[in-house]
């Protein structure tokens, strides 16, 4: 009967532990995910965001293959720029209006303060954003593959938000060749 209690307690103990340990893979797992795969984010609060995101995110997929794009969806545009800020995203979509609140450290948007943002490219009233630190070579690239995308501008809208495109997004807009890949 020792013997058999023995055994009891020590599966109960090994299960305990492989559970403990096994609670961080799936972060870990996260954390890799994240870094193999380009997430474009918006907001779950405007379902055409969304749609435009699964689209872009598809052509992103087929063009630039080694991105591993996918589209994701946060809580609101608050949390999209709280996820962009603590680099766990990449690539938020968001409206004009909320770029330009974001770059101002407007309201709730940006709480913490002011968010440097810069431009890949518009997509009607809204913005294919990054942080200043985002690779120019990648920016280069994204903003290739979607310069003939439906609804992709070229020029400025003199309505848009003074958040200024990356340096990578201007060097092809400018017909320079592509930055070397850090």
């Amino acid at each position: 009967m020792r013997l058999h209690r023995r055994r009891i307690v020590l599966a109960v103990l090994g299960a305990a532990s492989s559970s403990l340990l096994m609670g961080h893979m799936p972060y870990r797992q996260w954390q890799v995910f994240r870094a193999v795969h380009l997430f474009v984010v918006t907001s779950s609060t405007d379902p055409q965001a969304g749609e435009l995101a699964d689209r872009i995110a598809e052509t992103l997929a087929a063009r630039l293959p080694k991105s591993k794009a996918l589209a994701a969806e946060a809580r609101d545009a608050h949390e999209v720029m709280q996820l962009l800020r603590s680099h766990q995203i990449q690539v938020a979509l968001v409206t004009t209006d909320e770029a330009d609140a974001a770059q101002r450290g407007a309201g709730d948007i940006a709480e913490g303060g002011a968010i440097a943002l810069r431009v890949l490219t518009q997509l009607g009233s809204r913005l294919l954003v990054v942080l200043p630190d985002f690779p120019d070579d990648k920016a280069y690239d994204i903003a290739r593959a979607l310069a003939d995308f439906p609804a992709a501008q070229r020029t400025a809208d003199p309505a848009a938000p003074a958040v200024p495109l990356h340096p990578g997004a201007i060097a092809f807009r400018e017909g320079r060749p592509p930055p070397p890949a850090r």
